[in-house]
C-alpha cells in the first residue's frame, strides 16, 4: 500500500504522520520508510486521535451495518458504503471540523490523556 499509494506522492519536505497502531510502527513498515526517504512524525503511543476523518468513519460504518446488517456479496457493500457516503450532509462535515478546537482544547486539559470526546 505505501508503495503504491505514497511513495509516488512523497516529496522530500513532507512529513509522515501515523499512529502507533503495531502494524504501522513494525520493523518492516519502519525500515521500508526510511528506505525511502519517508520522515515520520514523532507521535506518542495511545494518544488521543483527533482528527475528523475518524469521527466520520465511525458515522459511516454505523449506517452501513446498522440493525445488523450484513451483505453477501462485495457490490452490496459497497452500494451500501456509497449510499451512506450520499447520506451524510455538508452540516455534519462541518460540525466535525468545527469541533477540532474544542477537542484540542480537551486534551490539553487532560494533558494528553483520555476526554469524552
Amino acid at each position: 500500500m505505501l508503495e503504491t499509494q505514497l511513495i509516488p506522492y512523497w516529496q522530500p519536505e513532507y512529513l509522515f504522520q501515523q499512529d502507533n497502531a503495531s502494524i504501522h510502527g513494525s520493523a518492516s513498515t519502519m525500515e521500508f520508510l526510511l528506505n525511502n526517504g519517508v520522515q515520520v512524525m514523532e507521535w506518542p503511543a495511545c494518544s488521543p486521535d483527533l482528527n475528523p476523518i475518524e469521527n466520520l468513519w465511525g458515522i459511516l460504518v454505523r449506517n452501513v451495518y446498522c440493525d445488523n446488517k450484513q451483505y453477501e456479496t462485495v457490490e452490496e457493500l459497497k452500494s451500501a458504503v456509497l449510499r451512506a457516503w450520499s447520506n451524510v450532509d455538508g452540516d455534519c462535515l462541518g460540525r466535525l471540523v468545527e469541533s477540532v478546537p474544542r477537542r484540542l482544547i480537551e486534551v490539553i486539559k487532560a494533558r494528553g490523556g483520555q476526554t469524552h470526546y
